[in-house]
């Protein structure tokens, strides 16, 4: 039954969600995403992403930290409290250095990413993130 599971995974294609309050970014990055076959969906902030999380049910959350009213390290926090269990990317123009990667894991998160990225990478690591996801259940 596993292996049946795991074939209707990898054949359906996965939903992203997208959450950014910069119109500009969240189109670009949603182009990206589907030229690589996923279906996006993008949240204008975190309140709009919380919904979305529970309306849409994504494979997948990928969020700005800097996000108008809510942070996106604050929405991941209510998202593992409220039992989403599925892969969580953060990502913003700070660096590590700056601790903000080390407060997006203890927030809940399974990525970070720093912007501006390099695109293969940043699709390699949605991809591995939902890979490990898969492998998981």
């Amino acid at each position: 039954m596993q292996a049946i599971t795991k074939i209707l995974k990898e054949n359906k294609k996965q939903k992203i969600l997208l959450v950014d309050d910069v119109p500009e970014i969240g189109e670009l990055v949603k182009i990206i995403l589907e030229k690589h076959s996923f279906v996006v969906e993008i949240a204008k902030d975190a309140r709009d992403g919380l919904i979305k999380a529970a309306d849409g049910n994504p494979d997948l959350i990928l969020m700005d930290i800097f996000l108008p009213g809510t942070s996106g390290v604050d929405a991941t926090i209510k998202l593992r409290e409220n039992g989403f269990r599925k892969p969580i990317i953060l990502f913003s123009v700070l660096s590590e250095i700056e601790g903000i990667a080390r407060e997006a894991k203890r927030a809940g998160a399974d990525d970070y990413i720093i912007k501006p990225f390099e695109v293969d990478d940043f699709v390699n690591r949605v991809k591995c993130s939902l890979e490990e996801n898969v492998t998981a259940l």
